[in-house]
């Protein structure tokens, strides 16, 4: 699993606002779908491959998943680093961003629905001493909902976010674009079940109850 962008939005206490995270949800899914439109098979036997190369498209879902973390921010849907081990410390968990009001792993204040951006080792600051060198030490990035008047659009969005990073990660060199063009669709699935009034499986349930 490759490192995300981090967003460093603060949420700005839009989370309630079911009408504005619909916009943001609608938003997202325009940007997937033009993407996903780009995103084909590399020309075989051919002398010279015209279609959009890994690195492009690596390049554009990266700038999106960016842009739509800071977007998720704005409803606490949150990207929390946890700082697993540093030099200072050889077993803790320090939390950044550090102002969420976040006590301690698994607070009831959140949802932590085990999506994972990132696992692994990065060379930089642990929060629990801010002004220490950077280091080399093994860090967990993962999305959190704030509880607070979250609904089930939040979990959606939440997801559609984990499903662009899968993307990022497909866009490695030499992957093949059907592993990317996968994860875009998965990630639309997520965006359309937020965007109805209820899932598809929720729909499907009630029909053939």
């Amino acid at each position: 699993m490759q490192s995300s962008a981090v967003a460093k939005t603060q949420p700005t206490g839009r989370v309630g606002t079911d009408s504005c995270i619909l916009d943001a949800l609608v938003d997202f899914r325009k940007s997937v779908v033009t993407i996903l439109g780009s995103v084909e098979d590399t020309s075989q036997g051919s002398l010279w491959d015209s279609t959009t190369p890994n690195a492009t498209i690596r390049h554009r879902l990266k700038e999106l998943l960016e842009h739509q973390l800071g977007e998720a921010a704005q409803f606490d849907i949150l990207s929390v680093t946890r700082h697993m081990a540093c030099p200072i410390a050889d077993s803790h968990e320090a939390f950044e961003p550090g102002d969420l009001g976040i006590s301690r792993y698994r607070d009831d204040e959140f949802d932590w629905p085990d999506l994972q951006l990132y696992q692994g080792y990065r060379h930089c600051t642990c929060p629990c001493q801010p002004e220490s060198r950077p280091s080399r030490h093994w860090v967990i990035e993962e999305l959190i909902v704030r509880r607070r008047d979250a609904t089930r659009r939040h979990d959606y969005l939440a997801s559609a976010l984990f499903g662009l990073q899968r993307a990022v990660d497909a866009a490695a060199e030499k992957r093949p674009r059907s592993d990317i063009r996968e994860n875009l669709l998965l990630t639309l699935l997520a965006l359309n079940d937020g965007i109805l009034p209820k899932s598809v499986a929720e729909f499907v349930a009630e029909r053939t109850a």
